[in-house]
Protein backbone atom coordinates (compact mmCIF):
# COMPACT_ATOMS: atom_id res chain seq x y z
CA UNK A 1 0.00 0.00 0.00
CA UNK A 2 2.97 2.23 0.99
CA UNK A 3 4.23 1.51 -2.05
CA UNK A 4 1.36 2.55 -4.48
CA UNK A 5 0.84 5.63 -2.76
CA UNK A 6 4.63 6.40 -3.04
CA UNK A 7 3.87 6.17 -7.26
CA UNK A 8 0.78 7.71 -7.08
CA UNK A 9 2.69 10.71 -5.45
CA UNK A 10 5.26 10.53 -7.82
CA UNK A 11 2.89 10.55 -11.16
CA UNK A 12 1.23 13.27 -9.17
CA UNK A 13 4.70 15.70 -9.86
CA UNK A 14 3.74 15.33 -13.57
CA UNK A 15 0.43 16.66 -13.25
CA UNK A 16 -1.97 13.72 -12.98
CA UNK A 17 -4.80 14.02 -10.63
CA UNK A 18 -5.16 11.43 -8.06
CA UNK A 19 -7.90 9.26 -9.51
CA UNK A 20 -5.55 9.70 -13.28
CA UNK A 21 -2.90 8.14 -11.16
CA UNK A 22 -4.49 5.26 -9.75
CA UNK A 23 -6.52 4.34 -13.26
CA UNK A 24 -3.04 4.77 -15.15
CA UNK A 25 -1.74 2.21 -12.13
CA UNK A 26 -4.44 -0.33 -12.77
CA UNK A 27 -3.87 -0.16 -16.16
CA UNK A 28 -0.20 -0.76 -16.10
CA UNK A 29 -0.79 -3.66 -14.24
CA UNK A 30 -3.89 -5.32 -15.44
CA UNK A 31 -3.55 -4.58 -19.13
CA UNK A 32 -7.13 -3.42 -20.97
CA UNK A 33 -9.60 -2.97 -19.38
CA UNK A 34 -13.76 -1.73 -19.51
CA UNK A 35 -14.79 1.21 -17.45
CA UNK A 36 -16.59 -0.96 -15.23
CA UNK A 37 -14.03 -2.85 -14.63
CA UNK A 38 -11.43 -0.08 -13.86
CA UNK A 39 -13.73 1.46 -11.37
CA UNK A 40 -14.42 -2.29 -9.27
CA UNK A 41 -10.30 -2.52 -9.44
CA UNK A 42 -9.40 0.83 -8.40
CA UNK A 43 -12.54 1.79 -5.72
CA UNK A 44 -12.92 4.90 -7.82
CA UNK A 45 -16.50 6.05 -8.90
CA UNK A 46 -17.42 5.68 -12.21
CA UNK A 47 -18.32 9.10 -12.98
CA UNK A 48 -14.54 9.92 -12.20
CA UNK A 49 -13.14 6.60 -14.08
CA UNK A 50 -14.59 8.57 -17.37
CA UNK A 51 -13.28 11.91 -16.44
CA UNK A 52 -9.74 10.51 -15.49
CA UNK A 53 -9.75 8.47 -18.69
CA UNK A 54 -10.30 11.66 -20.45
CA UNK A 55 -7.60 13.49 -18.84
CA UNK A 56 -5.27 10.39 -19.39
CA UNK A 57 -5.80 10.96 -22.73
CA UNK A 58 -5.30 14.43 -22.91
CA UNK A 59 -2.01 13.74 -21.92
CA UNK A 60 -0.93 10.90 -23.78
CA UNK A 61 -0.82 8.13 -21.54
CA UNK A 62 -4.36 6.28 -22.57
CA UNK A 63 -6.27 5.07 -26.14
CA UNK A 64 -9.21 3.67 -26.64
CA UNK A 65 -10.47 1.19 -28.62
CA UNK A 66 -13.36 -1.56 -28.97
CA UNK A 67 -16.86 -1.96 -27.91
CA UNK A 68 -17.67 -2.28 -24.96
CA UNK A 69 -15.11 0.70 -25.04
CA UNK A 70 -11.78 -0.48 -23.28
CA UNK A 71 -8.56 1.67 -22.17
CA UNK A 72 -4.98 0.38 -22.92
CA UNK A 73 -2.23 2.84 -20.94
CA UNK A 74 0.55 4.34 -23.21
CA UNK A 75 3.97 4.08 -22.41
CA UNK A 76 4.57 6.77 -19.69
CA UNK A 77 8.33 7.37 -21.02
CA UNK A 78 7.03 8.59 -24.33
CA UNK A 79 4.77 10.92 -22.72
CA UNK A 80 6.94 12.67 -20.09
CA UNK A 81 8.22 14.70 -22.90
CA UNK A 82 4.96 16.39 -23.54
CA UNK A 83 3.99 16.41 -19.86
CA UNK A 84 7.04 18.97 -19.31
CA UNK A 85 6.47 20.30 -21.77
CA UNK A 86 2.62 21.24 -21.03
CA UNK A 87 4.33 22.08 -17.40
CA UNK A 88 7.09 24.62 -18.80
CA UNK A 89 4.10 26.26 -20.32
CA UNK A 90 2.19 26.54 -17.50
CA UNK A 91 5.00 27.88 -15.63
CA UNK A 92 5.93 31.12 -18.10
CA UNK A 93 2.31 31.58 -17.87
CA UNK A 94 2.35 32.18 -14.19
CA UNK A 95 5.20 33.89 -14.62
CA UNK A 96 3.74 36.33 -17.20
CA UNK A 97 0.35 36.87 -15.21
CA UNK A 98 2.84 37.65 -12.12
CA UNK A 99 4.71 40.08 -14.55
CA UNK A 100 1.61 41.92 -15.61
CA UNK A 101 0.19 42.06 -11.81
CA UNK A 102 3.47 43.54 -11.01
CA UNK A 103 3.20 46.19 -13.38
CA UNK A 104 -0.46 46.81 -13.17
CA UNK A 105 0.56 47.09 -9.54
CA UNK A 106 2.99 49.84 -9.70
CA UNK A 107 1.01 51.78 -12.27
CA UNK A 108 -2.12 51.63 -9.88
CA UNK A 109 -0.41 52.36 -6.43
CA UNK A 110 0.14 55.75 -7.16
CA UNK A 111 -3.70 56.68 -7.66
CA UNK A 112 -5.67 54.19 -5.54
CA UNK A 113 -6.49 56.14 -1.88
CA UNK A 114 -6.60 53.79 1.45
CA UNK A 115 -9.28 54.47 4.05
CA UNK A 116 -7.27 54.75 6.86
CA UNK A 117 -8.33 51.72 9.43
CA UNK A 118 -9.74 49.83 6.33
CA UNK A 119 -6.93 47.18 5.94
CA UNK A 120 -5.67 45.33 8.63
CA UNK A 121 -3.13 42.46 9.06
CA UNK A 122 -3.78 40.39 12.52
CA UNK A 123 -1.45 38.50 14.18
CA UNK A 124 -2.38 34.70 15.44
CA UNK A 125 -2.55 36.00 19.14
CA UNK A 126 -5.07 38.59 18.50
CA UNK A 127 -7.07 37.15 15.64
CA UNK A 128 -10.17 35.40 18.12
CA UNK A 129 -9.92 38.90 19.71
CA UNK A 130 -10.89 40.45 16.25
CA UNK A 131 -13.53 37.65 16.08
CA UNK A 132 -14.95 38.34 18.96
CA UNK A 133 -15.28 41.48 18.44
CA UNK A 134 -16.96 41.53 14.90
CA UNK A 135 -19.35 38.73 16.68
CA UNK A 136 -20.34 40.90 19.34
CA UNK A 137 -21.11 43.82 16.95
CA UNK A 138 -23.11 42.02 14.67
CA UNK A 139 -27.00 42.70 14.02
CA UNK A 140 -27.92 41.37 10.64
CA UNK A 141 -25.99 37.84 9.43
CA UNK A 142 -22.65 36.16 10.79
CA UNK A 143 -21.56 33.86 7.73
CA UNK A 144 -18.28 31.94 7.56
CA UNK A 145 -17.02 29.55 5.55
CA UNK A 146 -13.92 27.24 7.63
CA UNK A 147 -11.57 24.49 7.99
CA UNK A 148 -9.85 22.71 10.53
CA UNK A 149 -7.78 26.21 11.83
CA UNK A 150 -11.69 28.14 11.26
CA UNK A 151 -13.37 25.53 13.57
CA UNK A 152 -10.68 26.04 16.49
CA UNK A 153 -11.59 29.72 16.31
CA UNK A 154 -15.03 29.05 16.91
CA UNK A 155 -14.86 26.73 19.57
CA UNK A 156 -13.26 29.19 21.29
CA UNK A 157 -16.61 31.67 20.90
CA UNK A 158 -19.25 29.07 21.30
CA UNK A 159 -21.28 31.42 23.64
CA UNK A 160 -20.77 34.02 21.18
CA UNK A 161 -22.73 32.26 18.76
CA UNK A 162 -25.00 31.21 20.89
CA UNK A 163 -25.90 34.99 21.90
CA UNK A 164 -26.70 35.56 18.17
CA UNK A 165 -29.03 32.85 17.54
CA UNK A 166 -30.99 33.84 20.96
CA UNK A 167 -31.05 37.32 18.94
CA UNK A 168 -32.39 36.06 15.81
CA UNK A 169 -29.17 36.73 14.33
CA UNK A 170 -28.68 34.78 10.81
CA UNK A 171 -25.73 32.68 11.50
CA UNK A 172 -24.73 30.15 8.43
CA UNK A 173 -21.46 28.37 8.81
CA UNK A 174 -19.94 25.65 6.12
CA UNK A 175 -16.88 23.42 7.41
CA UNK A 176 -14.73 22.33 5.05
CA UNK A 177 -16.08 18.58 3.70
CA UNK A 178 -12.56 17.35 3.05
CA UNK A 179 -11.23 16.77 6.31
CA UNK A 180 -13.86 14.18 7.97
CA UNK A 181 -11.96 14.54 11.47
CA UNK A 182 -13.02 18.01 11.99
CA UNK A 183 -16.37 17.16 10.70
CA UNK A 184 -16.85 14.65 13.49
CA UNK A 185 -15.26 17.29 15.96
CA UNK A 186 -17.76 19.76 15.14
CA UNK A 187 -20.93 18.17 15.59
CA UNK A 188 -20.20 18.15 19.56
CA UNK A 189 -21.00 22.07 18.90
CA UNK A 190 -24.28 23.33 20.56
CA UNK A 191 -25.17 25.03 17.26
CA UNK A 192 -25.44 23.52 14.04
CA UNK A 193 -23.16 24.18 10.59
CA UNK A 194 -23.66 22.42 7.55
CA UNK A 195 -20.66 20.85 5.18
CA UNK A 196 -19.04 21.73 1.98
CA UNK A 197 -16.98 23.24 0.10
CA UNK A 198 -14.44 25.91 0.68
CA UNK A 199 -11.75 27.43 0.07
CA UNK A 200 -8.20 25.56 1.02
CA UNK A 201 -6.05 27.21 3.03
CA UNK A 202 -8.43 30.04 3.99
CA UNK A 203 -11.20 30.87 6.56
CA UNK A 204 -13.53 33.41 5.79
CA UNK A 205 -15.74 35.62 8.67
CA UNK A 206 -18.30 37.93 7.32
CA UNK A 207 -20.78 40.56 9.16
CA UNK A 208 -23.57 42.29 7.97
CA UNK A 209 -22.04 43.23 4.87
CA UNK A 210 -19.43 45.56 6.40
CA UNK A 211 -17.06 43.68 7.80
CA UNK A 212 -14.71 40.42 6.25
CA UNK A 213 -11.98 38.88 8.31
CA UNK A 214 -9.91 36.26 6.03
CA UNK A 215 -7.17 34.47 8.36
CA UNK A 216 -4.64 31.99 6.79
CA UNK A 217 -4.94 28.24 8.29
CA UNK A 218 -1.17 27.98 7.89
CA UNK A 219 -0.21 30.93 9.44
CA UNK A 220 -2.61 31.67 11.92
CA UNK A 221 -2.53 35.57 10.27
CA UNK A 222 -5.33 37.18 9.64
CA UNK A 223 -6.87 40.12 6.91
CA UNK A 224 -9.75 42.08 8.39
CA UNK A 225 -10.95 44.59 6.07
CA UNK A 226 -13.77 47.03 6.59
CA UNK A 227 -15.08 47.81 3.04
CA UNK A 228 -18.98 47.13 2.30
CA UNK A 229 -18.30 46.43 -1.36
CA UNK A 230 -15.78 43.54 -1.13
CA UNK A 231 -17.85 41.74 1.82
CA UNK A 232 -21.01 41.48 -0.92
CA UNK A 233 -18.96 40.50 -3.56
CA UNK A 234 -17.55 37.17 -1.71
CA UNK A 235 -20.59 37.19 0.22
CA UNK A 236 -22.60 36.81 -3.35
CA UNK A 237 -20.43 35.01 -5.20
CA UNK A 238 -18.18 32.73 -2.81
CA UNK A 239 -20.62 31.91 0.40
CA UNK A 240 -23.69 31.62 -1.33
CA UNK A 241 -22.31 29.34 -4.22
CA UNK A 242 -20.56 26.91 -1.07
CA UNK A 243 -24.23 26.74 0.76
CA UNK A 244 -25.91 25.96 -2.10
CA UNK A 245 -23.51 22.88 -2.37
CA UNK A 246 -23.19 22.01 1.10
CA UNK A 247 -25.35 19.47 3.13
CA UNK A 248 -26.60 19.19 6.28
CA UNK A 249 -23.80 17.46 9.06
CA UNK A 250 -26.60 14.42 9.14
CA UNK A 251 -26.32 13.89 5.83
CA UNK A 252 -22.56 14.04 5.33
CA UNK A 253 -22.38 11.94 8.33
CA UNK A 254 -24.54 9.50 6.03
CA UNK A 255 -22.76 9.65 3.18
CA UNK A 256 -19.42 9.11 5.17
CA UNK A 257 -20.63 6.20 6.23
CA UNK A 258 -20.65 4.57 2.39
CA UNK A 259 -17.54 5.98 1.70
CA UNK A 260 -19.44 9.21 -0.48
CA UNK A 261 -17.94 12.10 1.69
CA UNK A 262 -15.29 13.15 -0.83
CA UNK A 263 -17.48 12.83 -3.77
CA UNK A 264 -19.84 15.90 -2.19
CA UNK A 265 -19.10 18.39 -4.88
CA UNK A 266 -20.58 16.01 -7.75
CA UNK A 267 -23.67 14.97 -5.39
CA UNK A 268 -24.69 18.32 -3.84
CA UNK A 269 -25.39 21.42 -6.37
CA UNK A 270 -26.11 21.82 -9.82
CA UNK A 271 -22.42 23.11 -11.03
CA UNK A 272 -20.89 19.23 -11.30
CA UNK A 273 -24.11 18.19 -13.23
CA UNK A 274 -23.76 20.77 -15.77
CA UNK A 275 -20.77 19.18 -17.35
CA UNK A 276 -21.90 15.97 -17.76
CA UNK A 277 -25.15 17.05 -18.78
CA UNK A 278 -24.02 19.12 -21.25
CA UNK A 279 -21.73 16.56 -22.44
CA UNK A 280 -24.65 14.24 -23.28
CA UNK A 281 -26.73 16.77 -24.82
CA UNK A 282 -23.77 17.60 -27.69
CA UNK A 283 -23.57 14.13 -28.09
CA UNK A 284 -26.93 13.02 -28.64
CA UNK A 285 -28.32 16.02 -30.54
CA UNK A 286 -27.84 16.93 -34.32
CA UNK A 287 -26.51 20.08 -34.61
CA UNK A 288 -29.61 22.21 -35.89
CA UNK A 289 -31.40 20.59 -32.60
CA UNK A 290 -28.06 22.24 -30.73
CA UNK A 291 -28.42 25.65 -32.61
CA UNK A 292 -32.35 25.80 -31.71
CA UNK A 293 -31.93 25.06 -28.08
CA UNK A 294 -29.09 28.26 -28.36
CA UNK A 295 -31.33 30.22 -29.68
CA UNK A 296 -33.79 29.60 -26.95
CA UNK A 297 -31.15 30.15 -24.31
CA UNK A 298 -29.53 33.18 -26.16
CA UNK A 299 -33.31 34.45 -26.03
CA UNK A 300 -33.84 34.00 -22.31
CA UNK A 301 -30.26 35.52 -21.64
CA UNK A 302 -31.30 38.67 -23.18
CA UNK A 303 -34.51 38.96 -21.03
CA UNK A 304 -33.16 38.14 -17.68
CA UNK A 305 -29.58 39.66 -17.97
CA UNK A 306 -28.37 43.10 -18.88
CA UNK A 307 -25.13 42.86 -20.87
CA UNK A 308 -23.15 45.12 -23.61
CA UNK A 309 -22.00 41.70 -24.70
CA UNK A 310 -25.93 41.60 -26.58
CA UNK A 311 -25.75 45.03 -28.43
CA UNK A 312 -22.20 44.63 -30.23
CA UNK A 313 -21.82 44.10 -33.54
CA UNK A 314 -19.03 43.58 -36.21
CA UNK A 315 -15.60 42.73 -35.74
CA UNK A 316 -16.07 44.01 -31.72
CA UNK A 317 -18.59 41.46 -31.11
CA UNK A 318 -16.55 38.50 -33.14
CA UNK A 319 -13.80 39.18 -30.77
CA UNK A 320 -15.76 38.89 -27.55
CA UNK A 321 -17.81 36.10 -28.78
CA UNK A 322 -14.62 34.22 -29.48
CA UNK A 323 -12.95 34.93 -25.92
CA UNK A 324 -16.20 33.82 -24.31
CA UNK A 325 -16.28 30.38 -26.44
CA UNK A 326 -12.49 30.34 -25.47
CA UNK A 327 -12.90 30.91 -21.63
CA UNK A 328 -15.49 28.03 -21.82
CA UNK A 329 -12.99 25.61 -22.87
CA UNK A 330 -11.51 26.10 -19.84
CA UNK A 331 -8.24 25.43 -21.21
CA UNK A 332 -9.41 21.96 -23.08
CA UNK A 333 -8.75 24.17 -26.36
CA UNK A 334 -8.59 26.96 -28.06
CA UNK A 335 -10.19 29.51 -30.28
CA UNK A 336 -8.78 31.70 -33.41
CA UNK A 337 -10.20 33.64 -35.77
CA UNK A 338 -9.50 35.83 -38.65
CA UNK A 339 -11.07 39.65 -39.41
CA UNK A 340 -10.50 39.51 -42.89
CA UNK A 341 -11.60 36.13 -44.09
CA UNK A 342 -14.26 36.42 -40.97
CA UNK A 343 -13.37 32.56 -40.34
CA UNK A 344 -13.30 31.38 -36.71
CA UNK A 345 -11.31 27.64 -35.98
CA UNK A 346 -11.92 26.30 -33.01
CA UNK A 347 -9.51 23.47 -31.86
CA UNK A 348 -9.82 21.56 -28.74
CA UNK A 349 -8.93 18.32 -27.22
CA UNK A 350 -12.19 16.17 -26.36
CA UNK A 351 -14.14 13.28 -28.40
CA UNK A 352 -17.52 15.11 -29.89
CA UNK A 353 -18.90 16.37 -33.06
CA UNK A 354 -18.60 19.99 -31.64
CA UNK A 355 -17.05 21.66 -28.69
CA UNK A 356 -18.85 21.37 -25.09
CA UNK A 357 -19.24 25.21 -25.06
CA UNK A 358 -22.31 26.56 -23.85
CA UNK A 359 -21.07 30.00 -25.12
CA UNK A 360 -20.84 28.72 -28.47
CA UNK A 361 -24.24 28.19 -27.98
CA UNK A 362 -25.15 31.00 -26.70
CA UNK A 363 -23.18 33.29 -29.92
CA UNK A 364 -25.45 30.76 -32.80
CA UNK A 365 -28.37 32.14 -30.53
CA UNK A 366 -26.81 35.71 -30.71
CA UNK A 367 -26.34 34.99 -34.59
CA UNK A 368 -29.86 34.06 -35.43
CA UNK A 369 -31.44 37.12 -33.52
CA UNK A 370 -30.08 39.46 -35.84
CA UNK A 371 -31.09 37.06 -38.97
CA UNK A 372 -27.60 35.47 -39.48
CA UNK A 373 -26.85 31.99 -39.41
CA UNK A 374 -23.10 30.00 -38.34
CA UNK A 375 -21.74 27.63 -41.18
CA UNK A 376 -19.59 24.54 -40.39
CA UNK A 377 -17.31 24.71 -43.80
CA UNK A 378 -14.53 21.94 -42.46
CA UNK A 379 -13.56 19.17 -39.47
CA UNK A 380 -10.49 17.46 -38.85
CA UNK A 381 -9.88 15.13 -36.22
CA UNK A 382 -6.51 14.04 -35.10
CA UNK A 383 -7.41 11.49 -32.16
CA UNK A 384 -8.47 13.14 -29.10
CA UNK A 385 -7.55 16.42 -31.32
CA UNK A 386 -11.25 17.86 -32.88
CA UNK A 387 -10.60 21.26 -35.15
CA UNK A 388 -13.77 22.99 -37.00
CA UNK A 389 -13.81 25.72 -39.40
CA UNK A 390 -16.40 28.20 -39.30
CA UNK A 391 -17.59 30.82 -41.66
CA UNK A 392 -19.14 33.56 -39.84
CA UNK A 393 -21.58 36.15 -41.61
CA UNK A 394 -19.90 39.17 -40.59
CA UNK A 395 -19.84 40.48 -44.32
CA UNK A 396 -23.12 41.22 -44.81
CA UNK A 397 -23.45 43.02 -41.58
CA UNK A 398 -24.45 47.31 -42.69
CA UNK A 399 -21.82 49.61 -42.45
CA UNK A 400 -23.19 51.34 -39.68
CA UNK A 401 -23.62 48.64 -37.86
CA UNK A 402 -19.80 48.50 -37.06
CA UNK A 403 -17.94 50.31 -34.42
Amino acid sequence: MSEARDLIASLREFGLTEYEARVYLSLLSNGPMKVSEIAKETGVPRTKVYEAIKGLKRKGLLETFGKPLKCRPLSFEASMGKIIEMEEKRLKALKDALLKVKEYGKTRVATIKVEEGSFQMIYPESVVNKLREMIENTRGYFHALIDNWGLKLLQDLTSHILTLLLTDVDVKIVLSYKDQESVVEGGKLPFSFKVGPVIDGRNIFMVDDKLLLIVDSGSGIGYFIKMPEIVTLIERYIFLSSVEMAVDLSQYMRLMSIGMAEELPFLKGDSPLYRFFVEAVFDELSEEELWRIGQRMYEKMTSAISSHLFNIRGDTALSAWSELIASSLEGRGKVRYDNITKMMMIEWNEEGKLPYSLWMLAFVGYLRSIGKELRIISRLSEGSNQIIQLKVPWTVFEEHERF
